[in-house]
């Protein structure tokens, strides 16, 4: 009788175990990443951001909870600017590298968010600092403008004679 009140015992505690644990949210970043905890409660409570970040290891948090994984490792943006008008219309094209590594994973989660496409894109990066797909075309005021646009770019490819060329 009691073998049988030990094993009841035993299996109630284990399920009382396995419901706990399957009722809750887990965090566990990798190396080089950091987790936010966002708190989004049914009944009690108030939901927001926890203040301190999950480091490498693991956390439990409330079903209702989700954890936020920020990539903590330098990164590195890549962009190409093409055929930008210059104020006297003079087409120039650069190419652009940011490197940035982020601080405080809870104010980038809190202020700008922590998305990432599926090509790794930042949404944060897209939404705030990125430039346009599509660039304006130059519009010439005059055809000295124009014309002074022909003579450079006749002058950087080498190529002698006249400045005269027919406008676009």
């Amino acid at each position: 009788m009691v073998s049988m009140k030990k094993r009841i015992l035993v299996a109630l505690l284990g399920a009382t175990v396995a419901l706990g644990l399957a009722g809750c949210s887990v965090a566990s970043p990798d190396a080089g990443h950091q987790a936010v905890w966002v708190m989004k409660p049914w009944f009690f409570g108030h939901g927001g951001i926890d203040p301190t970040p999950v480091t490498t290891g693991r956390s439990y948090g409330a079903l209702t909870s989700q954890a936020i994984d920020v990539n903590m490792l330098p990164q590195r943006v890549d962009m190409n600017f093409d055929d930008m008008m210059t104020k006297s219309g003079v087409p120039v094209s650069f190419h652009v590298v940011l490197a940035f590594k982020v601080t405080d994973p809870v104010k980038l989660v809190t202020q700008f968010g922590a998305d990432v496409d599926d090509r790794g894109n930042w949404g944060f990066w897209n939404r705030n600092l990125d430039q346009p797909k599509e660039t304006q075309p130059g519009y010439w005021h005059d055809a000295r403008s124009w014309e002074e646009c022909v003579r450079i770019g006749k002058l950087m490819a080498g190529v002698k004679g006249g400045s005269h060329a027919s406008r676009k």
